[in-house]
């Protein structure tokens, strides 16, 4: 019977909704325990937690992107298969536009934290040298080993690479701040490390056309979500970190971002795509298939919360009920405004004839951060 038909396909397509979030949970683990051993550290240093959520989203950004460039050129017959060019031709590309966007989030949110500008600059800076090199790498290898296991990298790189970026953006940031508080800098020595930062910009962009043209074209993308991130992480670093602290319930913020940005990107989406097939109301309003997408992401993300608040009773003696109450009370808030949201600003950008994919899609995950970090903090204070 078709309406047999119908409900198995909203089962399939819930399931696999919960299915990419699982895998994102196998992350969700290290960051934690990472996290559960280096809290007071990081709490203990807002110039750490002001660049946090910009550093993570751009990276993710900037190395998602390098993985779909990869595999276009060589679907295209641009780029051969092999690791060893394709990670010499991204090298610059990522390292110039790494360093302009630590620049960038280094500035503005030691600004809007108030706090002391070169700290922010030079944990910014210092930490995406050291990721730089493992991420494009790491990028580039990954790329090939699934283009020559006859995966497409471009349906399951985004999703491996946004957890890689995680596990390594907090141990960057790490020792960043051991260098800058082992190594007593000169001033002057401040002054150097931006120049240093602006001269390699400024050679990549020189030297390689292909690097001009990546940075050139991601300038766009990378202000708008360092704004959105920097605003988030000077909320974090002034506010937000002495709620979160109580019960430990800060070693999950990174994970819990990360999964509630991951199922409001895949509601906005499939929104686009449904969209462009005309099987939605063009309206820039809620329709039957948007509240459909909405139940079901209730349902699909019950897995991934469960998992998340167990994992920080496990690696952070996180008290198991609260970290449920906390974290599924804070997930569901976030999806019930997030959703819709995305939803409507996707269909709006549709009937205006602009791409969601390349407008609304690239903000979506951020303009989540800011709303998830304010949520979960306010919950986190009432109940914790």
């Amino acid at each position: 019977m078709a309406w047999r038909k119908h409900w198995k396909i909203r089962i399939r397509e819930t399931g696999e909704v919960s299915l990419g979030l699982l895998m994102a949970n196998m992350g969700d683990a290290i960051n934690i325990a990472v996290l559960a051993v280096v809290v007071a550290t990081i709490t203990s240093a807002p110039e750490a937690l002001a660049v946090l959520p910009g550093l993570a989203a751009l990276r993710g950004g900037i190395y998602t992107s390098q993985a779909s460039r990869v595999s276009t050129r060589i679907h295209l017959g641009l780029e051969e298969a092999k690791v060893g060019k394709v990670i010499k031709s991204e090298l610059l590309p990522t390292l110039s536009l790494g360093l302009v966007a630590a620049v960038y989030i280094g500035i503005l949110s030691g600004v809007l934290a108030g706090i002391t500008v070169y700290r922010t600059l030079l944990v910014s800076i210092i930490s995406t040298l050291i990721s730089w090199i493992i991420l494009s790498t790491g990028t580039g290898l990954l790329s090939i080993i699934f283009y020559r296991s006859g995966v497409d990298p471009d349906k399951v790189s985004a999703p491996v690479i946004t957890v890689l970026g995680d596990m390594i953006t907090i141990p960057s940031i790490l020792a960043a701040l051991y260098i800058l508080n082992t190594v007593e800098l000169h001033p002057i020595g401040y002054t150097a490390t931006l120049s240093l930062a602006l001269t390699i910009i400024a050679i990549a962009v020189t030297l390689s056309a292909y690097s001009r043209t990546v940075t050139l074209q991601s300038l766009p993308s990378v202000f708008l979500v360092g704004v959105i991130e920097s605003i988030t992480g000077a909320i974090l670093a002034v506010w937000a970190v002495s709620k979160l602290q109580t019960g430990n319930i800060i070693t999950l913020y990174p994970s819990f971002l990360e999964d509630t940005g991951a199922i409001v990107a895949v509601a906005a989406a499939r929104t686009s795509t449904l969209s462009y097939l005309g099987l939605t109301t063009p309206k820039a309003k809620l329709g039957h298939e948007e509240i459909i997408q909405l139940l079901e992401s209730y349902t699909a993300v019950l897995p991934s919360l469960a998992i998340l608040s167990v994992l920080g009773h496990l690696l952070a003696q996180t008290p198991l009920n609260l970290a449920l109450t906390v974290i599924g009370l804070s997930f569901y808030l976030v999806i019930t405004l997030g959703i819709p949201f995305a939803q409507i600003l996707v269909k709006l950008t549709h009937k205006l004839g602009l791409d969601p994919d390349n407008t609304v899609l690239p903000m979506i995950t951020s303009v989540i951060d800011l709303i998830g970090t304010i949520i979960l903090a306010l919950v986190a204070g009432l109940i914790a």
